[in-house]
């Protein structure tokens, strides 16, 4: 059970902190603390001395939880190699399992268009040959030229479609969807793209702001001019000693 404390951040000996009252205590030094605004030299005081009592609490909070911490990091660890040991497997052979259905399933969607293509090259033959046996009935009856024209454009009645069976039997409770991936080919040209206003292509530009930050500390401003498109600054880093 948490203690309640009534104090100030000034008064707390972090040293002399609990689990009990390690909650309250920080909940009360970041409370105080964030209504610290830098304007005077007084403030700048108190923003020190408040710096120095967060980073004892931090310590204080490290001593006090790390070690159960650690034992039951320990237990995820363990639990968490058991799980991936079970899974892993599964997962590839579910992989293995899924490309093959996915790959048979489009191939024979492919013999299924392939047989209707045929099917219906088919049906037009027919049609063309129909049209032509009337031309020819026609010219032997003694109709004119005009007449054969006609008869020739006349559309003709194609032959009923062919009903196209299944070439495997699907499997209940599977299915298979198509979907699509994309890949990056032209970094230039999407690079141009996005400055170019394309949106679409400035949406997947990203940048690895961590080796880009690695980077500035080590040439610093000189990085501006090694690549074009970046801006480098300074930021303050403050270090404070603990207070105990």
């Amino acid at each position: 059970m948490t203690e309640v404390i009534d104090i100030t951040a000034e008064s707390i000996d972090t040293q002399a902190l609990s689990e009990a009252t390690l909650k309250p205590t920080s909940d009360l030094v970041a409370t105080q603390a964030r209504s610290i605004v830098v304007r005077s030299q007084q403030d700048y005081d108190k923003a020190c001395m408040y710096l120095k009592i967060v980073n004892a609490t931090i310590d204080k909070a490290h001593e006090l939880l790390d070690p159960e911490c650690a034992v039951r990091h320990k237990a995820w660890k363990e639990k968490t190699e058991e799980r991936h040991g079970i899974i892993a497997p599964l997962e590839e052979v579910k992989g293995a399992l899924s490309g093959g259905i996915g790959a048979y399933d489009l191939q024979q969607q492919r013999l299924q268009e392939e047989a209707r293509r045929l099917a219906d090259e088919e049906a037009a033959r027919l049609a063309t040959q129909m049209r032509e046996s009337a031309a020819l009935a026609a010219i032997d009856s003694g109709a004119d030229e005009e007449t054969v024209d006609a008869i020739q454009a006349m559309p003709v009645a194609m032959p009923r479609p062919i009903s196209m069976a299944p070439t495997f039997r699907r499997a209940a409770g599977v299915s298979t969807r198509t979907t699509f991936k994309g890949e990056l080919v032209d970094m230039s040209a999407l690079a141009k793209a996005a400055v170019g206003g394309n949106a679409l292509a400035a949406s997947i530009l990203t940048v690895d702001e961590t080796k880009l930050h690695a980077l500035a500390r080590v040439q610093g401003v000189q990085l501006m001019r090694m690549i074009p498109g970046v801006r480098v600054h300074e930021v303050p880093v403050v270090a404070a000693s603990r207070r105990k």
